[in-house]
C-alpha cells in the first residue's frame, strides 16, 4: 500500500539499502486511439471484492505482473491518492505481486 513518506534528514544520513521512492508511478489504463483528456484506468478487486488501484514504480515492473501488452498511464506521485480517490478505490498498492492464473 501507498504509506505516508519518509524523507531522510540529510542526504548523507540515508542508510545504504534506502530507496527513494519513484517521481512517477505507472498505472494500468485502458487502451486509447489518440490523445484524450480522459484516460479509463483499470481498477482490480480484493478477495473481499473492494477496488483496489495498482501502481507500479517502473513500465517494467508493470509489464512484469500485467504483461508486456498492458497500456500504462505515467502518473506524478504527487496527484495518486487524488485519483484513487476520484476511482472510489478503497486502497492503492504499490508495485504488487499478483498470483499466477
Amino acid at each position: 500500500m501507498f504509506g505516508a513518506e519518509h524523507e531522510p534528514e540529510a542526504a548523507d544520513e540515508s542508510e545504504p539499502g534506502d530507496v527513494e521512492p519513484p517521481e512517477t508511478v505507472y498505472v494500468p489504463a485502458e487502451p486509447v486511439e489518440a490523445p484524450q483528456d480522459e484516460v479509463i484506468i483499470q481498477l482490480s478487486r480484493t478477495e473481499d471484492d473492494d477496488l483496489v488501484l495498482l501502481a507500479f514504480s517502473s513500465p517494467e515492473r508493470l509489464a512484469v505482473c500485467l504483461g508486456d501488452e498492458q497500456p500504462w498511464l505515467a502518473v506524478p506521485k504527487v496527484q495518486i491518492e487524488a485519483i484513487r480517490q476520484r476511482c472510489e478505490a478503497t486502497c492503492l498498492e504499490l508495485d504488487p505481486v499478483l498470483p499466477q492464473d
